[in-house]
């Protein structure tokens, strides 16, 4: 692995699990989206879809400029956030076309699908740290630091290790700077992922 990148100048773009946003599962009419065409779409591999994409509302009350689901890989974002990368020319993403509503079913415009197009490889844990972290119950072994053989990475702005949304520093201060809200951003090298999740394998 190189060694040449500077990790902490990366970031782990993330759910935060706030109580207040908007939190997303399927409408009506969904019951042909599987798994593996989701996947598709957030890693940009299916550029438009022929069917209506219904999400709706199930927990929270604020529209913010990042929704996830509990559909991992269907995330949106707002028109606000759309606009910042665009102005930006930050690399690495796409949007497409989806029917957004709150907990009332009321529609709420300007959002899009959110997929990843930048790619940096698969995680690589022969850089982390394993420790042992207590929990209740039972303790448990986590990685300590998000790396990955940047020989791999087309150096997208915005771009997927394995299954993990990776934004460089520029994206970071400008979401700092926007007060893009609903998003937890981790420097690489600070990242805690338990062994025995999968999210560190190629989806």
């Amino acid at each position: 692995m190189s060694i040449s990148l500077n990790y902490a100048e990366l970031y782990s773009l993330t759910d935060p699990f706030g109580t207040q946003a908007i939190r997303l599962d399927f409408g009506e009419n969904m019951e042909w989206m599987t798994s593996q065409y989701a996947w598709s779409l957030f890693k940009g591999q299916i550029a438009h879809t022929d069917k209506s994409i219904n999400l709706q509302g199930y927990q929270g009350r604020r529209p913010m400029d990042f929704l996830w689901s509990a559909f991992v890989p269907l995330r949106c974002i707002s028109k606000r956030v759309v606009d910042l990368l665009q102005a930006n020319r930050v690399t690495g993403w796409a949007i497409y076309p989806v029917q957004v509503y709150d907990r009332d079913s009321k529609l709420l415009p300007d959002y899009f699908g959110f997929a990843v197009t930048g790619r940096g490889g698969s995680f690589d844990s022969s850089m982390s740290e394993v420790v042992t972290k207590s929990a209740p119950g039972k303790p448990y072994q986590a990685y300590i630091g998000y790396y990955f053989d940047e020989s791999n990475w087309d150096g997208s702005d915005i771009f997927l290790v394995s299954k993990r949304i990776i934004i460089k520093r520029r994206v970071r201060d400008l979401f700092r700077k926007e007060k893009v809200r609903n998003i937890l951003l981790t420097s690489l090298p600070e990242v805690e992922t338990p062994t025995y999740l999968d999210e560190f394998r190629d989806a």
